[in-house]
């Protein structure tokens, strides 16, 4: 290794840590991922619901999720992935979010003017034509179904801000794996079935960590 190479130890192979050892990787660092399980995006990552939506509260949020978006759209060329090559799929279906107490509508709209989101605000009839089949009623707060008011009638409707870009991602395990192999192709190192137990520092550097795999062993790594 050159004596002025950066050297990183990634902890967790899921969408996230395959994301960051592959943007390291391409950057020009020695990257070594590690991960209990015996495949990238086998923890948190598999059950995610890979919702792509805009809607959170602060502008770097939005913006990140904007941008997000785009690379998404462009997995692919993102990627460096041959044609050939299997990956998960945006799949851009627009994003309806209820209008219920828990979503500031009026921020949430003056973020999406701030950044560029194109959306569209629905009453009761709108979310009824757009969403069929969709009960409209406004049951809020959510009740215990043993509480009485579970059964209740609702008395007022709700409508709905609505995004035409947005949606899930088709797979999030494969595009831990997608983002895994483009890791790998930058020359990142991936270590599974093995786990970090101890992490030294001295002052704010790390110094070591230490690993174990599934038989008890024991492995220092040196910084």
């Amino acid at each position: 290794m050159s004596a002025t190479m950066r050297s990183a130890i990634v902890i967790g192979a899921g969408v996230i840590g395959s994301a960051v050892a592959y943007e390291l990787a391409r950057d020009g660092w020695s990257v070594t991922v590690v991960d209990k399980a015996g495949a990238p995006g086998q923890g948190s990552t598999s059950s995610s619901s890979s919702i792509v939506r805009f809607n959170y509260s602060t502008f770097a949020g939005v913006v990140l999720a904007w941008e997000s978006f785009h690379i998404w759209l462009e997995w692919r060329t993102h990627l460096g992935a041959a044609q050939s090559e299997h990956i998960a799929e945006m799949m851009n279906l627009g994003v309806v979010m209820l209008d219920v107490p828990v979503m500031n509508t009026a921020a949430t709209t003056e973020l999406f003017q701030r950044v560029g989101i194109d959306y569209e605000i629905w009453d009761s009839k709108d979310l009824a034509a757009r969403v069929p089949g969709i009960d409209v009623g406004k049951y809020w707060p959510p009740k215990s179904i043993s509480n009485a008011g579970f059964w209740e009638d609702a008395k007022e409707e709700i409508g709905a801000l609505y995004t035409s870009d947005g949606g899930y991602i088709s797979d999030p395990s494969l595009s831990a794996v997608n983002l895994a192999d483009a890791a790998k192709r930058h020359g990142a190192h991936f270590r599974f079935k093995e786990e970090i137990v101890a992490i030294l520092k001295s002052e704010s550097r790390v110094l070591n960590a230490t690993e174990r795999t599934f038989d008890l062993r024991k492995k220092l790594w040196r910084f």
